[in-house]
């Protein structure tokens, strides 16, 4: 039986980063996330201490409480981080699927990004396409980048977009873009640290020319699109990868 001493349990007296490491364990089981949310509401002080973890997920189809009042919670998350200027290694907003959220997220990737963000993960429901904000073309630490149904307000046809591109995957080991929009034409070089890379059902990418010569892991799915007669046919792209 677990001893309480003056009406407070002895594991919260654990050291911050123990605590922060049994949630992270918690959250790689099947429903993690579901789980560490609910241990956290039991205990203010495990609340507390949830808030201000390094890794900040929300997934909009599990926590109910999200769902009723979405700019609040993760407002709420990101709070302690702004006001004692801790590090977020993880940003991952998962399954969003509200429109009006687009300045919000707006508003929290700023933050990320200027609390050196290394991790940042974006996926939204079938129902919402995201614009990447230009703000996220000046972070300077992401290690790794998952987009999911985002689009690239870019103009395919300048040296500027290579250069805006450039930089942000720069820095990447990991990067995955799926069902994205905007890329017509994907040219990027040095990426030396890029070790994965994952390209999966982007409509109207036609052509990919990367130079990366510490891949480990290269995966493309080409895009589906729907002829006038209904038929399902690829997008046809071109791809060259030099080591």
């Amino acid at each position: 039986m677990e001893e309480i001493v003056d009406g407070e349990d002895r594991i919260s007296e654990l050291p911050i980063q123990i605590i922060h490491d049994i949630l992270r364990r918690i959250r790689r089981h099947q429903y993690g996330l579901k789980e560490e949310a609910r241990i956290c509401i039991l205990s203010k002080t495990w609340s507390s201490i949830w808030r201000s973890r390094p890794e900040v997920i929300i997934d909009q189809s599990i926590h109910k409480s999200f769902r009723n009042s979405t700019e609040k919670f993760v407002d709420d998350s990101l709070r302690s981080h702004v006001e004692q200027n801790l590090r977020i290694e993880m940003l991952r907003l998962i399954n969003l699927r509200l429109p009006e959220l687009a300045s919000h997220i707006d508003r929290w990737l700023n933050l990320a990004i200027k609390h050196n963000v290394r991790s940042l993960e974006i996926s939204l429901a079938c129902n919402f396409s995201y614009s990447i904000p230009d703000a996220i073309y000046g972070a300077k630490t992401l290690t790794e980048l998952s987009l999911n149904k985002c689009n690239f307000e870019i103009n395919n046809s300048n040296s500027t977009t290579t250069n805006k591109l450039q930089g942000i995957f720069s820095t990447c080991r990991d990067l995955k873009i799926g069902r994205c929009t905007g890329i017509q034409n994907l040219h990027v070089f040095g990426l030396v640290n890029l070790e994965k890379l994952e390209l999966s059902m982007c409509k109207k990418l036609e052509k990919v020319e990367i130079w990366a010569p510490n891949l480990r892991q290269f995966v493309f799915v080409g895009a589906l699109w729907t002829s006038t007669r209904g038929h399902l046919n690829h997008n046809r792209c071109l791809v060259k990868l030099i080591f």
